[in-house]
């Protein structure tokens, strides 16, 4: 139909050993072919302009600290932020003194100023609720802080208090907890004053005990709303969220409760005096239902975690898994989009959203408690690839058709059609995860995440 966001799905999914087969041998094709051609087009200039960010993979960033504007532009997809953290994180496995002495020290200096910044401004505005969101702020920020951490806190200088230590240490101060609990505290308490104005705008009628505005507006999706900054925060070590879990909870069911008739979220936060039974168009993991399977996967992961309480109710899970369910139908049915395969608003960010909730649904209705699994028994295709891995694997499948889709005019060509979280390089990521999962059996603990968002759950619980 023209108008539509999406393309109908055009093939059955996969059911049969050969129909599997089929899926592994065109995803393999298309992941090498299309990597190849992302490799060839890095550096190039594609006529849209220059942006310093992971997110086009424009890695020429100027890392002064006079550059930081401000705590609203701060993140690692889309700013400096990004490339000084990479930078740092490759910094002890390199012996070239040049490197050493320069821009490892900028980039720490870069980021250290981050937190700087940050604190200067609640300082400054302690009532503001802007400038949190992932793409361009606090949030992201965040996300870069643990990123680091995940590999620089695991390094050993070699104990001889050379050099190295010094400089592994200091990162490590940069990376503790004490600073992460800062940045936390600051979206936090930002969060605490949108939900304030969100009320004394509305009335009094049920609203969230956590809201965020970017650019006045109080956005939902991952990129600029609630859900992004929310994945971001379940993100950190448990003991550095703990005494606001009840807050992050209560703004999740909240965000259920607003989810619409056929299981998709409105881009901004509702009239509170407006019913929420009308539908959107947007399917996407910037705005609509992507993103919110991502954080419902995640907080209901956090509560079967040891040494992880969420303080949720039997009632707020049984509602979290049946949104979750609802949406996951949805994304299915419309996550072939038509603006092309890349994270932000493309089939890849489709294609997350259901591999995440599979981790927690397929999981759940085929795990027993009572029956021990047989690693060494194979099972047949219905039982290895479970509903909704089948649905991730069926989306990754019907983009190998994306070159003829495009060619007939089904499909758009992307300002930035190889970048990462607009083209090719986002679907050749998920891609890669859909193989690696088919080839390996015990899928369970194989979720790497969508890259810049949520691979790093696993890793800091």
């Amino acid at each position: 139909m023209p108008g539509q966001r999406y393309i109908r799905l055009f093939t059955e999914p996969p059911k049969r050993n050969c129909n599997w087969e089929k899926v592994e041998k065109d995803v393999e094709d298309a992941l090498r072919q299309n990597v190849q051609k992302v490799q060839q087009t890095m550096g190039a200039r594609d006529g849209q302009g220059k942006r310093e960010s992971i997110y086009l993979g424009d890695v020429e960033a100027s890392l002064t600290p006079r550059n930081i504007r401000d705590g609203a532009h701060l993140s690692f997809l889309e700013t400096p932020v990004g490339i000084a953290a990479l930078v740092l994180k490759k910094y002890p496995l390199v012996g070239n003194r040049a490197f050493v002495d320069a821009p490892w020290q900028k980039c720490r200096d870069f980021l250290l100023r981050g937190v700087e910044v940050t604190m200067e401004d609640d300082r400054n505005f302690g009532e503001d609720d802007d400038g949190c969101e992932v793409l361009y702020g606090r949030a992201g920020f965040l996300y870069a802080l643990l990123f680091l951490r995940n590999f620089v806190c695991q390094k050993d200088g070699g104990g001889d208090g050379g050099k190295l230590d010094e400089d592994i240490k200091s990162c490590r101060e940069l990376l503790s907890d004490a600073t992460l609990q800062k940045v936390v505290h600051s979206i936090i308490r930002r969060g605490r004053n949108g939900a304030k104005t969100y009320r004394f705008e509305f009335g009094t009628a049920k609203s969230p005990p956590l809201i965020w505005a970017w650019h006045t507006k109080r956005y939902l999706g991952g990129a600029h709303g609630a859900a992004g900054i929310l994945q971001m925060l379940l993100s950190c070590p448990f003991s550095i969220i703990s005494s606001y879990m009840p807050e992050i909870v209560q703004t999740i069911d909240w965000l259920v409760c607003v989810q619409d008739r056929v299981g998709n979220w409105s881009t901004r936060a509702p009239d509170l005096n407006q019913s929420t039974s009308g539908e959107n168009d947007l399917v996407q993991w910037c705005h609509g239902a992507p993103a919110m399977l991502i954080l419902l996967s995640t907080i209901l992961r956090m509560s079967v975690t040891p040494g992880v309480t969420t303080g949720m109710t039997e009632k707020q899970q049984e509602r979290f898994v049946v949104s979750l369910q609802r949406g996951c139908a949805h994304v299915y049915m419309r996550g072939l989009l038509r603006k092309g395969v890349g994270l932000c608003h493309g089939v890849a960010g489709s294609v997350y959203a259901l591999l995440a909730a599979s981790g927690i649904l397929d999981e759940a209705s085929h795990t027993s408690s009572n029956d021990a699994p047989d690693s060494t028994t194979p099972k047949p295709p219905q039982e290895r690839f479970a509903p909704y891995f089948t649905q991730a694997a069926h989306l990754a499948h019907q983009a190998t058709f994306a070159g003829s889709l495009t060619g007939k005019g089904e499909m758009k060509t992307p300002d930035h059609p190889w970048s990462l979280y607009e083209g090719m390089a986002g679907m050749c990521c998920a891609w890669q995860e859909i193989l690696y999962r088919l080839k390996h059996r015990d899928r369970s603990f194989l979720c790497s995440g969508m890259p810049g968002y949520d691979d790093l759950g696993r890793l800091v619980h």
